[in-house]
């Protein structure tokens, strides 16, 4: 594990050194995870645009363990606070410690 952590951190300053300063990107640190991802692009960004696409859906269960998941509960908290969804039920769920990494 001590090793896998020194990797990531040196993945993590790599990439902050010579990817960041010159894309549109942002690197964001889960559990077990080192996330590569355009600034725009999140899963909040992907449920709405599922949300959006199947705008039928009348249910949703979202399931997620660390900060790399805000960006989708936020973003199912605003749709659920909606007027215009108010029947749509919509569960979020946050497994693990609730001290996220």
């Amino acid at each position: 594990p001590e090793f896998a952590a020194y990797q990531a951190k040196e993945c993590q300053n790599h990439l902050e050194d010579s990817i960041v300063s010159k894309r549109p990107v942002e690197i964001l640190l889960g559990k077990k995870t080192l996330e590569v991802r355009p600034i725009h692009i999140n899963k909040g960004e992907i449920v709405k645009r599922l949300l959006t696409t199947y705008n039928d859906t009348d249910f949703v269960f979202c399931v997620g363990d660390d900060k790399t998941d805000e960006d989708m509960f936020k973003m199912l908290r605003k749709f659920s606070a909606s007027s215009e969804n108010k029947e749509k039920r919509v569960i979020t769920c946050t497994v693990g410690s609730s001290t996220k990494r």
